[in-house]
């Protein structure tokens, strides 16, 4: 197979996989949308200011600047999970536990269906470049998110990237989120790939952790999304300003996106209670 380089190390592997939002695609502008529009249906839904408030604190957003918590439900749960966070946050707020799960449930699929896309897909510098780089050289690529895998296919529709990845793997595929390794190994069974002769791309820390309990033989920290240097290099086999530092060693142009990088760590099993 290829040989593919990130930044400071290269191997031989038969698929690189790709967390989404914060590795290939700029999570700000998604999150934003998401939060004022989901928090806006739960205000029609006849939550008082006060409710609406609540479930945003349950959300980790901050509706009047648009901020999102990058450690909070809404930057790393799945839409299920966040729903049934924001569910309590109703029900703290005084609604009943079944009412308060249905305005949260019913808000957030309105949401999904009403959103544009095309509005908040903005794909991060290098990595259109890198993914076709990749598929040149034969480099199987898939994309492994807690995102739902219909907004997902829309997302790399919108991008032009959706020909450059083979599979997509989202909520709907998987009962257990990173850091469990299920999403990882579940992309792995539908590639027809060995864990261990496979690389993960991701932001956050529980992108190591999973790719470590799954037992990839990479595990590439890129610095475009939720995690920092510190958090991510004791986890990782190298940390990556972007996604643009990974190319096929057949790519004989200059290396973009290498930040630093580190000798590659036995696997880690530690597993935080969030999921991301």
């Amino acid at each position: 197979m290829p040989l593919v380089v990130f930044g400071g190390i290269s191997t031989d592997v038969d698929a690189v996989l790709f967390d989404k939002d914060g590795t290939l695609f700029d999570a700000v502008a998604l999150w934003k949308e998401l939060g004022r529009e989901r928090l806006r249906l739960i205000a029609l839904s006849g939550a008082a200011p006060g409710a609406v408030s609540l479930a945003a604190k349950a959300m980790g957003f901050e509706p009047e600047t648009g901020v999102a918590d990058r450690s909070g439900p809404l930057a790393l749960a799945t839409w299920r999970d966040e729903a049934i966070a924001v569910a309590t946050g109703l029900y703290l707020a005084g609604f009943p536990w079944t009412r308060a799960r249905r305005i949260a449930v019913e808000a957030y699929e309105r949401a999904e269906r009403e959103i544009d896309i095309s509005r908040v897909t903005a794909l991060l510098p290098g990595v259109a470049g890198s993914l076709r780089s990749l598929a040149n050289a034969g480099v199987v690529t898939a994309v492994v998110t807690t995102d739902s895998r219909e907004r997902s296919q829309r997302m790399l529709e919108c991008a032009g990237i959706r020909d450059l990845v083979k599979a997509i793997v989202g909520s709907e595929d998987f009962s257990r989120s990173k850091p469990d390794p299920e999403p990882l190994l579940k992309a792995c069974t539908i590639l027809g790939v060995s864990p261990e002769r496979c690389a993960y791309v991701g932001d956050s820390p529980s992108d190591m952790i999973a790719a470590a309990n799954a037992g990839m033989c990479v595990r590439a920290a890129v610095l475009t999304g939720t995690g920092d240097a510190g958090s991510l290099a004791p986890l990782s086999s190298v940390v990556l300003e972007s996604v643009a530092g990974i190319r096929p060693a057949t790519d004989t142009r200059p290396a973009t996106g290498t930040r630093r990088t580190t000798t590659a760590r036995p696997a880690a099993t530690t597993r935080p209670a969030a999921g991301g």
